[in-house]
């Protein structure tokens, strides 16, 4: 039985990056978690038989809420 390859992709799937070919789901998962924790971002795995995206994660960093209003940043009261 031949074993599926998935591409790797970072970014979307209207701005992607390939990275790497890798064979099996599990170890393309893995792939993908390793690049994703080395440099956070969006990837995702695309199954080219099937020519559908098989998996994905989205490792970016949350932005900070802004701060309430009348308030700066420092949290110190208007003046």
């Amino acid at each position: 039985m031949k074993v599926p390859r998935f591409d790797i992709f970072a970014g979307t799937d209207e701005n992607a990056q390939w990275i790497e070919v890798v064979e099996g789901l599990d170890t393309a998962a893995k792939r993908m978690e390793f690049y994703a924790a080395k440099c956070p971002g969006k990837y995702f795995l695309f199954n080219c038989v099937e020519h559908r995206i098989a998996n994905s994660i989205d490792t970016s960093p949350l932005l900070a809420p802004p701060p309430p209003s009348g308030r700066s940043a420092q949290g110190d009261s208007p003046a």
